[in-house]
């Protein structure tokens, strides 16, 4: 799955560069998109727990992580296809006099994620729902010991990007101009975050 993502993300950018006025990665990385919103959606809430959450090993912190981490992969990868697809609708529509019409376009991306790859708009919404619970979790962990800053920096970048990804996929706004960057910027930060909170988890 690692290689096909990064292929995947690879060609994004490709694709992308010339949308992207000759894309080229921050100096310091990984950088979060321009204006990402500060936490994941608040609705729906898991309820508070009553009691304090059972203090776990470092070993099960990391594996909790990882999870989470192939899990937020595996939904980027859904959500940047459907990127890719809005990128070159709009695009073939840009020069139309009566403008684009972005909640059809929205309809049809997901209408070509349930013909290929079995999604839709309730999955990604509902993925992105236990994402949020899932990070909520991970940020209440009582780690035995302090849980690495690497690792909670990392999951804290990837939340970002990948609500931002969410929010200018699901909920396309402004002009192509306005769109390409900023799903550049994700895709860049979602590649570079998950790889290297990769990279810290088979560290440890």
């Amino acid at each position: 799955m690692k290689a096909r993502l990064a292929a995947l993300f690879l060609s994004a950018l490709l694709a992308l560069s010339v949308g992207c006025g000759g894309y080229r990665a921050p100096s310091v990385w990984p950088s979060p998109p321009p204006g990402p919103p500060s936490r994941v959606p608040a609705s729906p809430q898991a309820p508070e727990a009553e009691t304090p959450a059972p203090r776990i090993s470092p070993v099960e912190y990391r594996a909790m992580v990882s999870a989470f981490n192939a899990r937020l992969m595996d939904e980027a990868e859904l959500l940047i296809r459907a990127g890719l697809y809005e990128y070159n609708w709009w695009g073939s529509y840009s020069g139309d006099p009566d403008g684009v019409d972005l909640d059809a376009m929205t309809q049809l991306v997901m209408e070509w994620l349930s013909q290929h790859f079995d999604a839709d708009a309730d999955s990604i919404a509902a993925a992105c729902r236990e994402l949020a619970a899932a990070y909520a979790d991970i940020t209440a962990a009582d780690v035995d010991g302090e849980a690495p800053a690497e690792i909670s920096g990392l999951v804290d970048v990837l939340v970002s990007a990948y609500y931002q990804l969410y929010t200018i996929v699901t909920q396309p706004s402004g002009t192509l101009q306005e769109f390409v960057p900023m799903l550049c910027s994700c895709t860049y930060s979602i590649t570079t975050a998950g790889a290297a909170l990769t990279s810290a988890l088979e560290a440890g």
